[in-house]
């Protein structure tokens, strides 16, 4: 599972630019943890890959409180209280916010740090499939960033 879950999120992370709401102290504190368990190799790598995951207060908690072990299972125990379900692969937007499924698993990405993280440019804020240029997405829903 541990595999899965970097290979899941780095890849749909990775494509645009996940369901535990939004805490803005998620991803250094996440990395962290992951990092300091052997989850991911290191702060950048994990940032990129999972730094624009959308977290509640409640489930950040429960991975911060987790045991390296619990990490590294696989079914880490804070799993199906962080992310919701789903059936049919793809993503859609919601404002600024980038929702995928995996067949699985649902992620919800923030815009402002895909772009910050996986591509280190500014959120345009726009996602969708449709740029703020009228550029179209062969990916389907993205958010669209603005590369420096």
């Amino acid at each position: 599972m541990r595999n899965l879950l970097i290979v899941c999120v780095a890849a749909t992370a990775v494509l645009f630019g996940a369901n535990c709401g939004n805490s803005d102290r998620t991803p250094e504190k996440l990395c962290e943890k992951y990092v300091g368990c052997e989850v991911l190799g290191d702060q950048e790598t994990c940032l990129q890959s999972l730094g624009s995951l959308v977290l509640t207060d409640a489930c950040m908690d429960e991975i911060l409180a987790a045991s390296c072990e619990d990490h590294n299972s696989g079914h880490p125990s804070y799993w199906d209280n962080c992310f919701d379900g789903c059936f049919t692969a793809g993503r859609a937007c919601d404002g600024d916010r980038l929702i995928t499924c995996d067949g699985t698993t649902e992620f919800i990405y923030d815009c402002l740090r895909v772009c910050r993280y996986s591509t280190g440019g500014a959120y345009t804020g726009t996602c969708g499939s449709v740029g703020p240029n009228g550029e179209l997405s062969d990916r389907g829903d993205v958010c669209w960033c603005q590369v420096q």
